[in-house]
């Protein structure tokens, strides 16, 4: 069986010049530029780099655009699907991706699968179980999302070494996975897997443990390059009594920091919530996500800066919502080099999955 490939996460290396501060008094749009040169303004839609997909001649409704689809939006489909997906058209098939709901019968068999993993103690058991998930969840999307935020919330077994804490974190991810970014980024901060993870229980007023608040602004949120060391040092002081206590959250206002803290231009007797805030606030935060999904949707470097920008902007107007740029960008062309050029290849095993090679 030939099984599609998961993108490995991109180097933060890159992201300064993905997640460019175009707030900046420097930064001028490109129809700022256009008017001083004399060129006539397009209308705002030539101006979108995201389109929605509309089969034509060139890139036809075809067997190898509806298994991109699911590649891209999913991890597989069957033939089943595929041959349901081609005969009702994109719209269709894309609205279904967007609001799939779990089967009642396929969450029972899953809980069964990752009661056994947490039984057993074993890792691989509940990897075993994901896996599960991926291949026959009825919401295939919910799924590829739980994996970016995984990926992008990275936590392994090796260190947390508490496999009903990872399950627990897999359930979160998957939970907020189309929901609101702040709601997601609260949980997830809060969560003890992520706690543990990151030495959390060592970050005492006395002694600052910088390892959380670094993470949470150089990959959850912000990107390298959108703050200072010291905004690091005063963020960890915010985080100071955020623990974990036997697998749950704790908040010890004895081990807080309550002083006053200078984050990122701010000034207040900042705690942990307040900076969240701060960095849900701050405008790198929505083009680090939209790099995230441009990645995990289109591939690494497949889409402009400018789409990044775009979609951005719309994560930044619908306050971060996930499920307005999933929309966005699952509407959008799947296009890929080698389907216009007819090289892709397709698989269909035994159980009926289709993937590329």
């Amino acid at each position: 069986m030939t099984t599609a490939r998961v993108e490995n996460d991109e180097s933060d290396s890159i992201i300064p010049s993905l997640a460019a501060d175009h707030y900046s008094p420097e930064y001028r749009g490109e129809g700022e530029k256009e008017r001083a040169r004399g060129v006539p303004m397009k209308s705002v839609e030539e101006r979108k780099q995201l389109h929605r997909y509309e089969a034509t001649s060139s890139m036809p409704w075809n067997v190898e655009r509806v298994v991109h689809l699911h590649r891209r939006a999913g991890f597989a489909a069957d033939w089943a699907r595929i041959s349901i997906d081609l005969l009702e058209g994109p719209d269709a098939s894309i609205e279904r991706l967007l609001h799939a709901k779990s089967l009642p019968e396929f969450e029972q068999m899953s809980q069964t699968i990752g009661d056994a993993a947490i039984g057993s103690g074993d890792i691989t058991r509940l990897k075993a179980w994901w896996l599960y998930r991926m291949l026959f969840a009825s919401d295939p999307l919910n799924e590829r999302l739980t994996l970016c935020w995984h990926n992008h919330f990275a936590t392994s077994n090796f260190k947390v070494n508490d496999v009903s804490l990872m399950q627990g974190q897999n359930d979160l991810l998957r939970q907020y996975s189309s929901g609101n970014f702040s709601e997601l980024l609260h949980a997830v901060i809060r969560d003890p897997a992520m706690l543990v993870w990151l030495d959390a229980d060592s970050n005492r007023m006395e002694h600052p443990n910088e390892n959380l608040a670094r993470e949470l602004m150089e990959l959850f949120t912000l990107g390298v390059g959108h703050y200072s060391e010291i905004d690091v040092k005063e963020s960890a002081r915010a985080l100071t009594g955020w623990t974990s206590v036997r697998g749950k959250f704790r908040s010890d206002e004895k081990l807080h920091d309550a002083g006053e803290k200078s984050i990122l231009g701010k000034n207040g007797n900042w705690d942990g919530d307040d900076l969240l805030k701060i960095l849900i606030e701050h405008p790198a935060t929505p083009r680090r996500l939209a790099f995230r999904l441009c990645q995990l949707f289109f591939g690494e470097s497949a889409v402009t800066d400018e789409s990044v920008k775009e979609l951005a902007g719309g994560l930044r107007e619908h306050d971060l919502d996930i499920a307005c740029g999933e929309t966005l960008v699952v509407g959008k062309p799947w296009g890929h080099p080698q389907i216009e050029q007819g090289e892709t290849l397709l698989t269909i095993n035994a159980s009926g999955l289709v993937a590329f090679s």
